[in-house]
């Protein structure tokens, strides 16, 4: 009732877990898990099967392999970064058990537990890598039980007891565990699941947990579109404000090659900033994170109070040079836009906010630095005011 209970919790703090932008894409996966499973025979029912009743029998020596080697193959599906199916094979290995009554008589055995399964899993985010879970299912399980027992012929309710049986029934299982992923694809777990299933022959209860480590592939990830990094050029022109010259740079090969196209657009006539605001990433981000952090939440929130009703905003991410250019352009782009969230929740509208990714490509001081580093790390908010009605 405790793990049930526990994992009942960990369900619901899932559902109800605050938004974190996770690594792992939606879409089909499969996996294996690997580890040892342990379960419990119980004495009570070699005393009820050995003794026949009689008062004055008991099992005075027990021993028992109670951990044994398991192993799970699965495929599941994550519909989103909360909720995903789930189903396989698993194997709960081969435990064994020998039983010795005050009277000599030698009872021992061998079961082995293999089926499938279907579960839900709830996932929480804890950050964009990690992640915990929850699962609750059901599941189709063979129960082989092969005794032998020194007394000669045991009988169960009057009958000769089957000394080797095995049977299939229906169960429920339950686990949690975390999840760490490295790539879109590619993620490793640790978990505990328990198996809830029909004891063969006996009709009773059994139940094993299995303790594991598995590894997790997602297939179907669709390759990145090509990004466009826009190079903005000011000329100033007099009597018309600035005149924007634009170079597109078009990512063909990620990483490995560059193919830069100049297009050359209609002069467009735009108005300089009347504010920029300059946030240090690590005032907003953990290291390497886009999860805007206390400090940096109090920043936001004076800025948009002093805002005006109409005023356009701009949130331009910038990182250092720690990390590929590909790598780091991403991030920059999931911090702009974990800034404009967060401003929409300020009551910014959120057609009056535009993000941008720069990357690496603007340092205003050396990556050869920490102090360098540190200062290229930022998040670049320009302010436009509304215009006036003229009266």
């Amino acid at each position: 009732m405790k793990r049930i209970a526990a994992t009942a919790v960990l369900v619901a703090a899932a559902v109800q877990g605050q938004a974190v932008e996770r690594i792992a894409m939606p879409g089909p996966y499969l996996g294996v898990n690997l580890g040892y499973a342990t379960g419990s025979v119980s004495i009570s029912t070699t005393e009820k099967e050995v003794c026949q009743g009689d008062p004055t029998c008991y099992v005075a020596n027990s021993t028992a392999d109670e951990e044994v080697f398991g192993v799970k193959a699965f495929g599941g599906y994550l519909f989103n970064q909360y909720f995903a199916v789930e189903g396989g094979y698993f194997n709960l290995g081969e435990l064994s058990f020998k039983d010795v009554t005050n009277t000599g008589e030698v009872y021992k055995g061998k079961l082995s537990g293999q089926g499938i399964n279907m579960d839900g899993l709830a996932h929480l985010p804890l950050l964009d890598a990690l992640t915990v879970f929850a699962r609750i299912g059901v599941l189709y399980a063979g129960m082989s039980k092969n005794y032998t027992y020194s007394g000669g012929i045991l009988l169960v309710n009057g009958a000769p007891k089957d000394m080797h049986v095995t049977e299939w029934d229906v169960g429920y299982k339950l686990g949690a565990g975390v999840q760490y992923d490295f790539t879109p694809a590619l993620g490793v777990r640790a978990e505990w699941e328990g198996y809830h299933l029909a004891e063969a022959g006996s009709r009773s209860d059994y139940d094993v947990n299995l303790y594991s480590l598995g590894v997790v592939y997602r297939f179907g990830i669709p390759e990145p579109e090509p990004e466009k990094i826009v190079v903005v050029k000011e000329v100033p022109v007099p009597g018309e404000g600035t005149v924007l010259e634009k170079e597109v740079v078009k990512e063909v090969e990620v990483v490995k090659k560059v193919e830069v196209i100049k297009e050359v657009p209609k002069p467009v006539i735009i108005k300089k900033p009347t504010e920029r605001v300059v946030l240090a990433s690590d005032t907003l981000f953990d290291f390497d994170k886009s999860n805007v952090k206390a400090e940096g939440d109090a920043a936001l929130k004076q800025l948009s109070g002093r805002l005006q009703k109409n005023d356009r905003l701009v949130v331009v991410g910038h990182t250092d040079s720690v990390g590929t250019e590909v790598y780091n352009m991403k991030l920059s782009q999931r911090r702009a836009n974990a800034v404009r969230s967060r401003l929409i929740t300020l009551g910014i509208s959120p057609r009056m906010i535009e993000t941008r990714a720069m990357g690496e490509s603007q340092p205003v001081a050396t990556n050869a630095t920490d102090e360098g580093r540190t200062a290229n790390r930022r998040v670049e908010i320009e302010v436009y005011a509304a215009p006036k009605k003229e009266l």
